[in-house]
């Protein structure tokens, strides 16, 4: 593939995308570990502010893809009939609307949790509500790591680079 802006902005942002998913992980695990409620708070505030990159990412990633598939196949475009890419597409889609969708939702209820907590009026099994939340974070966390992945592996090795791969 030659170079183009639009495939270089395409690399940095799955890079920045990648990044807030790793980040918010990593913050996630702190919330997990951490014993005070107003650090969990915290925390967990820190999380929405890298969540305000996904909306971005998803439509100019979309964009770019796009705009790719232009490059390599011009107007005519046969993308369809690979499967790699049309795989890539799916995982994508599946990965934005993770972001998008269930994982701010997630959060949201994690956050109303530890609030009620701080303010005294939380359930009384609290504990076990957040494990259980934690738990469904933790395991959203996972998917996303291997939509990335596939889509990364799908990238490296799922093009005409390779042939007779896929």
């Amino acid at each position: 593939m030659s170079w183009s802006f639009n495939f270089f902005v395409h690399i940095v942002l799955f890079g920045l995308t990648t990044s807030v998913v790793v980040a918010s992980f990593i913050l996630h695990r702190q919330i997990i570990t951490e014993k005070s409620w107003e650090k969990k708070l915290l925390l967990s505030g820190l999380i929405r502010i890298f969540s305000r990159f996904v909306p971005f990412n998803a439509v100019l990633l979309l964009v770019t893809g796009f705009g790719n598939m232009m490059n390599r196949y011009g107007t005519n475009a046969q993308w369809p009939s690979e499967e790699w890419l049309s795989i890539k597409v799916v995982l994508f889609v599946i990965l934005a609307a993770n972001g998008l969708y269930l994982a701010p939702h997630l959060g949201l209820k994690r956050n109303m949790l530890i609030k009620s907590v701080i303010e005294g009026s939380g359930p009384a099994d609290a504990d076990q509500q957040i494990v259980k939340q934690n738990f469904s974070i933790t395991a959203l966390f996972i998917v996303q790591m291997i939509l990335l992945l596939s889509i990364l592996f799908l990238s490296v090795y799922g093009s005409g680079k390779h042939p007779g791969m896929f």
